[in-house]
């Protein structure tokens, strides 16, 4: 394998399948003496690919994000092993970070050591398509212009008494993720607003805290305890989130505070205030966004 040509097979998760035949039709072009390919299995499309490049006897190397498991293999994957056509990179341990995290990392790699790199289909503003604008040799083998509606997305309006919170679930780079507006009321006409953004990991420990409180409010009226024990911070490796409550002069309030800094390292504050009335509100709005984000 030292002496072919090392070629970097990749291609989005959002792969049409109108593009299979593109694949299919570049695997028929490569030559098997000459040409190994380096490929991942991020992505369905280039599962496909590699089980392919083994049918048709192309040498292939499969360059997992993941620690190897034998017992995954199929028995074309064994004989490919027993014939040399086949080898098979993995790291000891698992990675730490997200999926599309360590994906990344994975197919950087994978250019890295490539002489060149072929892409089954990019998705339009997706990780891959940054990924590659810093490579030279490039061959894109899409066929198909990205011309797919815009998916709406949910979004969930909820008036308290001085502001409304919106809850919008919005399309990251990678992923979606959630955004908590408060527009609160001023004189004069006038109004400010303030936003949390939250991952998915970050929503299922915000809305347990929020849970928390609700919960203890609710028993508090009837009779149950009267202070309320620290809640943890959240913290993840974007933001620094904190929950408290205070006493106010219409009951208690909670106030989120959630620090984020930014890709140019600048950080940046905001915080929303729920109080003691209107916290069934806010509760009931959380859970319902959750639930159709989690349906996506």
């Amino acid at each position: 394998m030292e002496k072919k040509e090392k070629i970097a097979f990749l291609s989005s998760r959002s792969t049409p399948n109108t593009e299979f035949s593109h694949i299919l039709s570049w695997i028929d072009t490569l030559n098997k003496e000459e040409t190994v390919v380096i490929c991942g299995g991020h992505s369905f499309a280039e599962r496909f690919t590699y089980n392919k490049l083994i049918e048709r006897g192309v040498s292939t190397v499969l360059f997992l994000e993941r620690p190897y498991v034998y017992k995954n293999n199929t028995a074309m994957m064994n004989q490919a092993l027993e014939k040399n056509q086949l080898l098979i990179l993995s790291p000891k341990e698992s990675l730490g970070g997200t999926s599309a995290e360590i994906a990344q990392a994975r197919n950087l790699a994978i250019m890295k050591i490539a002489d060149k790199v072929v892409v089954g289909y990019v998705a339009p503003k997706g990780n891959l398509s940054r990924q590659i604008e810093a490579v030279r040799d490039v061959v894109v083998l899409s066929q198909t212009k990205d011309v797919r509606p815009p998916v709406k997305l949910p979004i969930i309006t909820v008036n308290l008494r001085y502001s409304a919170i919106v809850f919008e679930v919005k399309e990251g780079d990678d992923s979606i993720y959630l955004k908590i507006s408060q527009q609160k009321k001023l004189k004069e006409k006038k109004s400010v607003r303030k936003s949390l953004l939250l991952n998915k990991a970050e929503v299922t420990a915000f809305r347990d805290q929020i849970s928390a409180v609700h919960h203890f409010w609710r028993n508090r009226k009837r009779g149950g305890e009267q202070e309320m024990s620290v809640l943890p911070e959240i913290i993840s490796n974007e933001c620094r989130l904190t929950m408290d409550t205070k006493d106010g002069d219409k009951g208690q309030f909670l106030r989120i505070l959630q620090t984020r800094v930014d890709e140019k390292n600048k950080t940046f504050t905001h915080d929303v205030y729920v109080n003691e009335e209107e916290i069934d509100l806010f509760h009931n709005g959380l859970n319902k966004i959750i639930y159709l984000m989690n349906k996506r």
